[in-house]
């Protein structure tokens, strides 16, 4: 671990238990990757609690450590809804120094001591689509107190925060109760966005985003 950068990937997958074709296509893309991460964070994934407690051996992979929050079923239907997960490799399994479930299906952390002390806390978040819900789930975060030398947060936020975009995107629009959360969030923690940052690797144009329509 001292020797690499720890690698962090973010992947929302839009279901994977009934999806085999899917699982293969991960397993295979991890395989081919010249710095595979150590560390995976999944959301939407879509399994209940029978799904990550009994039927994950073809998921893990990692092949190290998985931390599995179950997705959350949908009113009275069957369909599973949400649900992320935290796979870590088996060279960085040891390091994990804590783990916990914020909110159901939807957020989730793993704090690693990392050498000299140093210690990381990633939180891995699935939000809600309308602004009304997503305003709890900042401020669940920020009521979590996590006291790691830094934080990162990763996953699908469902939401923009930049002024030039609001009002184009619908119900990610981000109202004045989820924007106060929100920012109080990054200040507390000292939030960054790492798009921002010179020093983050751009594997590609900032296309995928609900601010173009999700084009691309």
């Amino acid at each position: 671990m001292s020797k690499r950068p720890l690698t962090i990937v973010s992947f929302n997958v839009k279901g994977l238990g009934k999806d085999s074709t899917k699982q293969k296509l991960i397993k295979t893309w991890l395989t081919f990757l010249q710095n595979p991460p150590q560390i995976l964070l999944i959301q939407e994934h879509h399994l209940d609690k029978q799904d990550v407690t009994n039927s994950t051996k073809g998921l893990e992979f990692l092949q190290g450590k998985a931390f599995w929050n179950p997705g959350i079923p949908m009113g009275n239907s069957q369909h599973i809804s949400a649900g992320i997960a935290i796979l870590v490799d088996r060279m960085t399994a040891p390091l994990i120094k804590e783990d916990g479930i914020l909110t159901e299906g939807r957020v989730q952390y793993v704090t690693l001591h990392l050498p000299d002390s140093f210690e990381l806390s990633i939180i891995n978040t699935y939000a809600l689509r309308t602004s009304r819900d997503r305003a709890p789930l900042w401020k669940r975060i920020s009521e979590a107190n996590l006291t790691a030398d830094h934080i990162i947060i990763r996953g699908d936020f469902n939401h923009l925060e930049e002024e030039e975009t609001i009002g184009k995107a619908g119900e990610r629009r981000m109202h004045k109760r989820e924007a106060a959360s929100w920012h109080h969030l990054t200040l507390q923690d000292g939030l960054i966005d790492a798009w921002t940052l010179d020093s983050f690797r751009k594997m590609s144009k900032k296309e995928y985003t609900y601010d173009n329509g999700r084009k691309g």
